[in-house]
């Protein structure tokens, strides 16, 4: 901040002197010159050394603490992982009633302890007013992975193996990447571009309400720092299946940055060749109009994925109170995959099986992203005040093949069968957006804004079938040709304020107006749905003292169906196991409450939260009898249902060598549906998980990190499927997983070369068990499945900075400013 705006600073602090009391101020920075967020600040008294008050920093750095006796004190501001700083004597009486300490500049702490140095860090998981911050650059198990796998090492979510995501139970769960949805996936974002992860259960009436369960806010990593400075990594891995050793994955990335003057420069590039290897088997006995049929099917799986990603741009400071940024990035990705299924079914009372044959797939994928995002800032005069412009625009397109053969060697005069999927689509996202932000009264503070999305997704599905591979025939009732366009119109309004230094409230409302249309071109079919809410948010604090503090939130959400889960097209590459979407879906609702008590001291962090979401039209998975051997799996929505538990977090520096970092979550989902193959004992149940990381700190240089994950059984939720079954919500169980994970770290020559050792699932636990069995009054299926992937891998990865390279968080990215500022 300059000499000028330090000036503003002290001559608004003297507006809060009243009478005997006085004010400090002042502006806390890092090496690099950046704005430190919650870094705390304690007025401490010389004659007892008992700390009188206190507060944090906001956005900017900025800390002003009112209401101070006169007096002669010590100012200490602190941080996690770097040194403290202890001002000189500051006296506040009448004469000087406001003490302007200026920039305070924090630098990275040290000790020596028994020969043994410790560095600074900062936490792994940083828990803020209205959201959990994952730093993933100090987890050693987040190096050299993508941005899925990042989540696999968070408190309270959950991916399995077919990557879906879910948290507090829950797979409604929405992903934005810097505040905005996106049309890369995550396993296409390498973790070397991820700064952090934020999750967000009850959002403000800012944020899209999307999502059940919340948020998940990935943000990119951007410089900002003076100079030229850089980082270049390398790494490969190898993973085991069984008995088998594959090449994993290998990456190359490097990122740059040049800032001079009034212009900053950046950019970032991986290349990333990932192989996958899977097992499966299927077991299922179903009853269809007394007549029983046993599946019995076994799989194996392999692909190979090769990615590019590539993000520049620049930020232009016009001058101080104006700010313009630019990025574009670009991403191909190919894919080629293979498979073989052997099926064997058996009808009716003969013991041979009737049917045997064996399914092979061959899969290539070639899809191309382009996105582009303008950002522009105003801050007024008046300080606190300040309108933002932000627009997006992402474009995906791409194809995929699926050439599949059947061989039957049972009933023997059965011809083979031959299919071939063409499919080409493209997917085109944009927003904008205008935010304005002003003070008002004595203390408050309102937050208002725009926003428009649109997304136009197009896709071509051609199938061919026949007996012999030179000789198909296209076949028009299975066309697959759609079009979906979606419009959302977007305003919302929050004011928020303190009363008395000790209790913040929020309170907000959006409205939004969704506009969906959906095409089938060749089946000249469509729907279209209005969507208009309104969602209500309600956020409060109080402050007990600096250590102790409860929040209480409160949020609407809402989870509308996508484009899979409407397009009423079967998909039967599986013919014992086929699959569509429902084109009469509802919006699904959900009314979501969290009460939080958060303890803080210099060595531990405590977070206990209990939770409670009910919703109404749940969007489910529903699996029934079609006959004696075939299912069918869509979408339908349950009237209600309901979840609560309760969620605890604790981080201890036990010693200065030892860091511990231990979740948990304990909740109940309850069903209430009418669907008659629902299974009662499975529409009330109970589930927990446990992670903990262990960090250690050793001589020279030396990291260790070590962890471990349980979840309990748990009731399929409508969207965790196993191999060509998944059942349902009420309709099956998932049965416990859990895995340990070992990471080593070693810096050389001055602390810029990295060396980092990973070892993921050491006992080769990790699988995916799923039981689902449901019935009516003509028919019922009892089915296992089990799947297992190659997740226990070895890998190194080499990183080089230059010049010192340390990325900081983009402050202007994701949505929004924090809950409350101070």
């Amino acid at each position: 901040m300059t000499g000028y705006g330090q000036e503003k600073l002290h001559e608004q602090a003297k507006k809060l002197v009243t009478t005997k009391t006085g004010v400090v101020v002042c502006t806390v920075i890092d090496e690099s010159e950046q704005a430190l967020e919650y870094a705390t600040v304690a007025v401490i008294s010389i004659k007892d050394s008992s700390v009188i008050t206190g507060s944090i920093t906001n956005s900017k750095g900025v800390c002003t603490i009112s209401n101070i006796p006169w007096g002669n004190y010590l100012i200490r501001i602190g941080y996690i992982g770097y040194k403290d700083i202890y001002s000189g004597p500051v006296s506040i009486s009448s004469s000087s009633p406001v003490a302007n300490l200026n920039r305070q500049q924090m630098k990275l702490g040290s000790s020596q302890i028994e020969g043994v140095t410790i560095s600074a860090q900062k936490d792994m998981l940083q828990t803020n007013l209205d959201k959990k911050v994952f730093n993933v650059d100090q987890s050693i198990a987040s190096e050299g992975v993508t941005g899925l796998e990042v989540l696999e090492n968070i408190p309270s979510v959950s991916v399995d193996l077919e990557g879906n995501i879910s948290l507090r139970g829950s797979e409604s769960v929405t992903i934005l990447v810097d505040g905005r949805p996106t049309n890369l996936t995550l396993d296409q974002i390498p973790s070397s571009m991820i700064e952090s992860v934020e999750l967000i259960t009850n959002p403000s009436a800012r944020f899209d309400p999307d999502g059940v369960s919340g948020i998940i806010n990935v943000v990119l990593k951007k410089k900002k720092e003076s100079g030229f400075n850089g980082m270049i990594t390398l790494g490969t891995g190898i993973s085991n299946l069984e008995d088998k050793f594959y090449w994993g994955t290998q990456n190359a990335s490097a990122s740059i940055n040049y800032r001079y003057n009034k212009i900053n420069l950046f950019a970032n590039y991986d290349f990333r060749s990932r192989g996958r290897n899977n097992t499966g088997t299927l077991e299922r006995e179903s009853v269809f109009n007394n007549d029983t049929t046993i599946l019995n099917q076994n799989s194996l799986s392999n692909s190979r994925g090769y990615s590019h990603n590539l993000r520049t741009g620049f930020d232009y400071f016009i001058n101080k109170q104006n700010t313009l940024s630019f990025n574009v990035s670009y991403n191909p990705h190919n894919s080629i995959s293979h498979s073989e299924t052997d099926s064997k079914s058996q009808t009716g009372s003969s013991d041979a099986f009737n049917k045997i044959y064996k399914l092979d797939n061959d899969w290539t994928n070639a899809n191309q992203n382009i996105g582009a995002n303008l950002f522009y800032k105003h801050e007024f005069q008046k300080k606190g005040q300040e309108l933002s412009v932000d627009v997006y625009y992402s474009h995906r397109w791409g194809n995929k093949i699926n050439y599949s053969m059947e061989d039957y060697s049972q009933p023997a005069n059965r011809e083979d069968f031959y299919n071939l999927e063409k499919t080409d689509a493209r997917n085109q996202y944009t927003t904008a957006q205008i935010d304005f932000v002003t003070p008002i009264g004595n203390g408050g503070r309102i937050e208002t804004g725009y926003k428009l999305l649109i997304r136009n997704t197009f896709q071509d599905y051609i199938q061919e079938t026949g007996n012999a591979a030179d000789n198909l025939t296209e076949v028009p009732s299975d066309a697959n040709n759609y079009n979906y366009n979606e419009y959302i119109n977007a305003a919302y309004f929050i004011y928020s304020n303190t009363i008395k230094e000790k209790f913040k409230y929020q309170v907000g409302l959006r409205g939004e107006l969704a506009d969906n249309m959906f095409n089938l071109n060749k089946l000249d079919t469509s729907t279209r749905s209005f969507y208009p809410n309104i969602f209500p948010t309600v956020h409060l604090v109080y402050d007990f003292n600096k250590k102790h503090s409860l929040s209480l939130s409160y949020s609407m959400r809402v989870r509308r169906p996508n484009i899979f889960q409407l397009n009423p097209y079967v998909n039967n590459s599986d013919r014992f196991n086929l699959s569509k979407g429902n084109p009469n879906l509802k919006p699904e609702l959900t009314n979501s409450v969290d009460l939080s008590y958060q303890y803080f001291t210099e060595k531990t962090t405590v977070t206990a939260s209990v939770f409670y979401r009910h919703r109404y039209q749940m969007i489910s998975r529903y699996t029934e009898l079609l006959n004696d051997s075939v299912s069918m799996t869509s979408y339908q929505n349950f009237d209600q249902a309901q979840s609560y538990g309760m969620e605890l977090y604790y981080a201890q520096t036990l010693f200065k060598w030892w860091k511990t970092n231990i979740s948990g979550s304990f909740y109940q989902t309850l069903i209430d549906s009418k669907q008659e193959m629902i299974d009662p004992n499975l529409m009330d149940d109970w589930s927990w998980n446990v992670r903990g990381t262990f960090n250690f700190i050793l001589p020279k240089d030396l990291d260790l990190q070590l962890t471990a994950n349980y979840r309990s059984p748990i009731i399929t939720t409508g969207s965790m499927s196993g191999f060509g079954w998944g059942g349902g919500s009420g309709q099956g169980r998932m049965e416990q997983q859990w895995n340990l994970d070992l990471g080593i770290k070693k810096l050389f020559l001055k602390k810029t070369l990295t060396l980092t050792i990973r070892i993921n699932d050491i006992f080769a636990t990790q699988n995916h068990k799923v039981h689902t069995f449901g019935s009516d009054d003509k028919s019922s299926f009892d089915a296992y499945s089990y799947r297992k992937n190659d997740r226990r891998s070895l890998f190194v990865s080499l990183s080089y900075k230059i010049n010192n390279y340390r990325p900081k968080k983009d402050t202007h990215q994701g949505e929004g400013n924090d809950l409350f500022e101070e």
